[in-house]
Order: structure tokens, then sequence, then C-alpha cells
């Protein structure tokens, strides 16, 4: 049963992180559809729906959201 508990704790030590990715996430995938067409266009053909955020994160939230894709699997 440890493993499962070690799990249960790693899920509550993320599940705010988590939570504040998914909003962060949201909020930048509803902000490209308020770009300037270019920059809009240049999104949408880089990224597929739901992951268009990733044009206007930093790097460094890009690696926390894929590091918790990870830890959470």
């Amino acid at each position: 049963m440890p493993a499962a508990d070690d799990r249960a704790a790693l899920a509550e030590l993320l599940a705010p992180a988590i939570s504040y990715c998914e909003h962060e996430i949201a909020n930048m995938n509803a902000s490209v559809r308020l770009l300037e067409k270019a920059e809009r266009q240049r999104i949408e053909n880089a990224y597929d729906e739901g992951e268009r955020w990733r044009g206007l994160a930093t790097d460094d939230f890009i690696r926390m959201v894929d590091a918790l894709v990870v830890l959470t699997r």
C-alpha cells in the first residue's frame, strides 16, 4: 500500500499547480483569438486546437506543464 499512499500524497501536492496551469492555459487559449491576424495565424498554424496556449507561454511555463503531465501519468 505504500505506493498508493505515495501517489495520493503526490496528487495532493500537485493539485494546486495543476489547477493553476489549467486556469492559465484556458486564459491563453482564449487570448489567442484576440491577437492581431498575423500573430493569431502563426500560432494557429504552429499548434493544434487546445495547444495554442504554447504560442503565448514562456519556456518555463511550458516546462512546468510538461513536467506535471509526466508526474501525473
